[in-house]
């Protein structure tokens, strides 16, 4: 039974930004240990907003059929892609995922489940969070690829929902 744990807000997004983007400037770029446990606490004292914990179906049935596998690389592949399935189907979608698909996507196609002040209060938070990122000499394109990085961490689990859902569809 696999479990789903969602947070509207991921306390970690501006150092997962300013890391992509320090990654970029230096492929060779590896996070600190210091990096790695200011993360580890920022993950778990920070603010994450609504959390939603879901116990997904069974997948037990489906894991009777991994006797039909000739290797135990594809029954691992299989089991993997239930349990993804599993957790993207009952994953919480927030207000935060919508906005951030559709800023993506340049699209309205979610504007259904927020509202324009919403919105607003997205874009504030984000702006708010990537202000936190001290790196010098950053510039302005710098900044909006951090933008675009914070709209694919928030916009990822609607994305991965929609492609459970739809079987693949977008």
């Amino acid at each position: 039974m696999p479990v789903s744990i969602s947070y509207e807000y991921d306390p970690n997004d501006y150092l997962k930004a300013r890391e992509f983007m320090l990654r970029r400037r230096d492929p060779n770029f590896k996070k600190s240990q210091r990096d790695d446990l200011f993360s580890m606490e920022t993950g778990l004292l920070q603010f994450k907003g609504k959390v939603h914990f879901q116990l997904t179906p069974r997948i037990n049935t489906k894991l009777d059929q991994l006797g039909d596998f000739k290797d135990n690389n594809t029954a691992a592949k299989y089991v993997g892609c239930l349990v993804d399935q599993a957790i993207h189907r009952s994953y919480e979608i927030f207000t935060i995922n919508y906005v951030a698909y559709d800023m993506l996507h340049n699209t309205t196609r979610f504007s259904r489940k927020y509202t324009e002040e919403q919105k607003q209060e997205t874009i504030d938070y984000f702006n708010r969070q990537l202000a936190k990122v001290d790196v010098a000499d950053l510039k302005e394109e710098e900044r909006d690829y951090m933008m675009e990085m914070m709209l694919y961490m928030y916009a990822n689990p609607l994305k991965n929902k929609l492609k459970t859902i739809l079987g693949g569809l977008e």
